[in-house]
């Protein structure tokens, strides 16, 4: 079992904007998101899988609180809607999202002080992004 508590902060991204952009966010918007840095804060009590998100002005951009294998609404930072299922596999924990007819992933692999999060969604136009967390 991995040990998934702790904070984590950006250290590499790739494809983060283009990514954003193939999932609907104005280029605008997804280009400060690439070039802004944050800090994850994961949290595992049980079953419950806590993931924040602390941008570098201190301000919290995203906050959910997951039950492994089950389902819940997901609200993420630019207002959208999801419907989201935690998976925990070993050392990859993965979150399954759906908000209607779209679907993705966001699959975190944690490998000692660093978590990879690699986002994928089902449309193949949609260019993967994997960003690299390294614990604090």
């Amino acid at each position: 079992m991995p040990q998934i508590t702790g904070k984590y902060e950006l250290v590499k991204s790739e494809n983060w904007a283009a990514h954003l952009i193939g999932i609907g966010l104005p280029e605008d918007i997804a280009k400060r998101a690439e070039a802004g840095s944050s800090v994850y804060d994961i949290k595992q009590d049980g079953d419950n899988i806590t993931v924040g998100e602390e941008k570098n002005d201190g301000q919290i951009a995203y906050h959910n609180v997951f039950v492994l294998n089950k389902e819940i609404d997901e609200q993420l930072p630019w207002g959208k809607p999801l419907k989201t299922k935690a998976v925990l596999d070993g050392e990859v924990l993965t979150f399954y999202s759906t908000n209607g007819t779209k679907k993705g992933r966001r699959i975190f692999k944690f490998n000692g002080n660093e978590v990879v999060v690699t986002h994928q969604d089902d449309d193949a136009k949609v260019p993967v992004a994997t960003r690299t967390f390294k614990r604090l």
